[in-house]
Formats: structure tokens, C-alpha cells, sequence
């Protein structure tokens, strides 16, 4: 099976018959939900997007509702057909339609994740917006991304998957304020496992990591240590002169525009552009900043026996 997929806006009034396919063979069939449920009155009036294999035959679809008073669309009917999943179409429908949103001039994205698809969406810069709640019998989390500026970071979930997307979505330079590798945020499972991918490309990659207290971190250890030990050639790390700064900050930003920011790095509060380039040109300048007055930290070198 050829993985190369291609996506297209849909012409609904010709093609519903295709989109109602897909989503009564993934929703109706595979997941149990009611016939009823499947279509309602806004896919008249959606965008919807299709995603065809490279002969043109259709694997996946979603698509977004807009509401004008709120200036906002919502996702959802996301429907990637079995044989096709865990292959990065889901990613790729997101993407497609928060392009969609932006030439649309909307501010914010919303949508109700299932609760097994939830790491995909979390990379993909949608942070918790409420409790989880059942929906069509199924359990789900209220998601939200904000397009025209910075999100509100609240707690340990939101920072892992503002953190996880910021790694995911970095394309040759990621930069990282971590005073002690933020112990449980940087080695959580969703965004260590970003961690390894991104450090894993073949393309160059640089991560720049800067710490402040390497004693602390080497008496600890941990998976996070380990990965940036071995492998030298994409990360470098450095103290940060705590003689030039009284804060206890720690950041992360990307080439690409993404960035978090929290004013104690024991703490997961903070603020989110997922992307916001402002606040990352920003947050770059002040890590450089830092970075141009760091030392080495070799207490941090691997022991080479």
C-alpha cells in the first residue's frame, strides 16, 4: 500500500456521498454510534477536507463549522478509515484546516477529542479547554487553539502539550531554557517521545539547552539526561550565568515560531503561541542573551569508560 496521500477541499453538494462513507464506516460501524449522529445541518454549510491515496481513492476526512459571532470554527468528524491510520493523515487533516481557518482571518480553533486520538491533537497545538465529558457514548476532551496570539498555559497536561507540539513542529533549531530539565514536564512520556523524534531526524538538527544547576542534574539523572548524553551531536548544553539573572524562568522556542514561556519552572503556568511569532522573536532574543554569557557544563559529560 502507497502512503502518499493528498488532500482537497470538498465540492460538499457532489461529494457528500464519499464523505458520509468514510464517516459511517469509522463512526457507525467501527465505533457503534448512532446512524442519526453521523450527519447533522452544518455539513451544508463546513468545510470539509478529503484525503485520497495516490490512485484517488478516499481514505480520510474531517471538517471545520464556522461561527461568525465568535469568530472561531470548530473541528471535528475527523474519520481516518482503519488501514490508513497511524500513518500522519490525522495531523495532516488538522493542518489542512487550521490553514483553512487562517486565510479565513479566524482567531481560534475548537473541537472535542476522543480520548485515544488525544496525543495527536496535543501536537498539534490544541491545549485543554474543560473537563472530559461523554459524547455519543464516547469520552472526550474539549480542545482549543488560539490562532491570533497567546494561550493561557494552566497546568501540568496543557504544558506537556504545548511543550510536545513545540518539539514536534521545530524544523532545524529548537532552543530550551530548563534550569533542572524540568523534571516531569521534559521527561513526560508525550513530550520525551517528541524529544527522541525530533533528535532522531536524519536532517540537521540543532537543540540548544541551557541549565543552571548541572550538580543537581547529575546527582538525578533521568531518561531526559541520558538522551541529551547520548547524542552530543545534536544537543548542546551550557549553564546559564546566575550572576546576570535572579528569575527561576524557563522557555522553550522554535525556528518555526512556537514558543512557551513560564515565570517558574517548577510550575507548569505559563503562556503559549502555538504559532505566535512576537512572543518567539522574543523569547529567542532572550535566550540568546543568556546563551552568549553561558559556560560548558562539564560536570554534565558522559563518563567514557
Amino acid at each position: 500500500m502507497s502512503t502518499a496521500i493528498s488532500l482537497h477541499a470538498v465540492d460538499y453538494p457532489r461529494q457528500a456521498g464519499t464523505v458520509h462513507a468514510i464517516r459511517h464506516t469509522v463512526f457507525v460501524l467501527g465505533q457503534g454510534i448512532d446512524p442519526a449522529l453521523e450527519q447533522d445541518s452544518h455539513d451544508v454549510s463546513a468545510v470539509h477536507v478529503l484525503a485520497v491515496d495516490a490512485e484517488g481513492q478516499p481514505v480520510a476526512t474531517a471538517r471545520m463549522v464556522i461561527d461568525p459571532a465568535s469568530n472561531s470554527g470548530r473541528i471535528g468528524r475527523m474519520a481516518v478509515l482503519p488501514a490508513w491510520r497511524n500513518q500522519g493523515i490525522g495531523r495532516q487533516l488538522l493542518d489542512w484546516l487550521g490553514e483553512a481557518a487562517r486565510e479565513r482571518g479566524l482567531g481560534r480553533l475548537t473541537l472535542h477529542a476522543q480520548l485515544p486520538a488525544l496525543p495527536v491533537y496535543l501536537r498539534a497545538g490544541y491545549l485543554p479547554a474543560g473537563p472530559q465529558f461523554d459524547e455519543a457514548g464516547l469520552p472526550h476532551l474539549p480542545l482549543q487553539r488560539r490562532l491570533d496570539g497567546t494561550m493561557a498555559v494552566a497546568d501540568d497536561t496543557a504544558a506537556q502539550a504545548a511543550l510536545a507540539c513545540i518539539i514536534s513542529t521545530t524544523g532545524r533549531h529548537l532552543r530550551l531554557l530548563a534550569p533542572a530539565l524540568d523534571p516531569g514536564l521534559l521527561d513526560a512520556p508525550l513530550v520525551l517521545e517528541s524529544l527522541r523524534s525530533l533528535a532522531a531526524r536524519r536532517q540537521p538538527t540543532t537543540i540548544q539547552v541551557l541549565v543552571d544547576d548541572p550538580l543537581r542534574i547529575a546527582r538525578s539523572g533521568g531518561l531526559v539526561l541520558a538522551l541529551i548524553q547520548r547524542l552530543p551531536s545534536v544537543f548542546c548544553l551550557r549553564q546559564r550565568d546566575l550572576e546576570r539573572t535572579t528569575s527561576a524562568d524557563a522557555l522553550a522556542v522554535n525556528d518555526r515560531g512556537y514558543s512557551l514561556a513560564r515565570s517558574n519552572a517548577d510550575l507548569p503556568e505559563g503562556t503559549a503561541g502555538l504559532p505566535w511569532r512576537p512572543a518567539a522573536q522574543r523569547l529567542q532574543q532572550q535566550f540568546e542573551q543568556h546563551w552568549a554569557n553561558s559556560r560548558e557544563c562539564p560536570e554534565l559529560r558522559p563518563l567514557r569508560l
